[in-house]
């Protein structure tokens, strides 16, 4: 009896070292159910190794392969989420490297696909559905133990056109939409039946206006919420640009806004964690200011906008 409790109290102690073991993890700030941090935190890399897989295909039929570069965080739990980021016009799976290794750092397990990237938008989006269903029938395909995970899609430009039509054929947790662009009437139609919550990061429309962005909020049919980033441009919402992807340098884009979109990115995945129903987003997002930024509601007819702009109320 005394050599089975001995057993026992051994066993016991071992769990709670495992426990101990998973505890002392570094932390994934929107995997936790807890409030979502402040955005200045993400404009850093965050405590997990990545793992990087660049130009890994993946066989979605029997002549159907799709190029996808994979960012996987070491060990990040079984909570973590699976982000799709979908590249917009005239660009491709490059232009969101920077991004994507953030998220991973963070704890994101991410995959960028490769698609073509010019009027096929519908279709695009039809792929990537079937990319997410393949994934998750066969999480295995990309290294992952567990299907059981929230997805979310992200997508730029064009590209948001292609996650609103994924997210139709897909059921996924979440959409951020980055400066999106819409023309397509068949993906006007559809986004009054989408459901799942959606972030909008967009571009300040003095600089740039992606056509068909208003359209967003008027039409989408799911919980909405919309920021705009004072001062950036369309391509400041890519990390790196096509061109400092090809030349190496573009003297169009901001470093700073790049780094402001990555982090309020990252930022409105916790917030869709934290609030799948955006019933109270902007108590976050005012929360959490980046460095010399101050929130204000955009003077809009509609309540749910913001606009970030510097402290000194002026464009930098």
């Amino acid at each position: 009896m005394r050599g089975f409790l001995i057993m026992v109290i051994i066993q016991c102690l071992g769990f709670l070292a495992c426990q101990t073991v998973e505890d002392s993890r570094p932390s994934i700030p929107f995997a936790q159910g807890g409030d979502p941090p402040l955005a200045r935190r993400f404009l850093v890399e965050g405590p997990f190794e990545v793992e990087e897989h660049e130009d890994f295909e993946i066989l979605l039929a029997p002549e159907q392969e799709v190029m996808v570069d994979l960012f996987l965080p070491h060990e990040p739990g079984k909570r973590a989420p699976l982000v799709f980021l979908q590249h917009g016009n005239h660009s491709d799976k490059e232009a969101h490297l920077h991004q994507a290794k953030l998220l991973a750092s963070w704890g994101v397990y991410v995959v960028v696909p490769d698609f073509p990237a010019f009027q096929v938008w519908r279709q695009n989006g039809k792929t990537l559905a079937d990319l997410v269903d393949k994934i998750k029938s066969w999480p295995r395909t990309i290294g992952l133990e567990h299907s059981q995970r929230p997805i979310f899609l992200v997508g730029h430009s064009f590209g948001g056109s292609a996650v609103a039509v994924a997210s139709f054929h897909t059921k996924v947790r979440g959409l951020v939409l980055l400066d999106p662009a819409l023309v397509h009437t068949d993906v006007t139609k559809l986004l009054p039946k989408l459901k799942a919550p959606a972030i909008l990061l967009g571009a300040d429309p003095s600089l740039y206006r992606a056509k068909g962005r208003h359209l967003w909020h008027k039409r989408y049919g799911g919980p909405f919420f919309e920021l705009t980033l004072q001062g950036a441009d369309h391509n400041d919402a890519q990390d790196p640009t096509m061109l400092e992807v090809y030349f190496g340098f573009d003297p169009f884009a901001s470093s700073l806004h790049q780094q402001r979109f990555g982090a309020l990115l990252a930022l409105s995945l916790a917030v869709l964690l934290k609030d799948p129903q955006l019933k109270k987003p902007r108590d976050y997002f005012e929360k959490a200011p980046l460095d010399r930024w101050w929130v204000a509601p955009r003077r809009s007819e509609l309540p749910p906008m913001m606009v970030f702009v510097p402290e000194d109320g002026a464009p930098e």
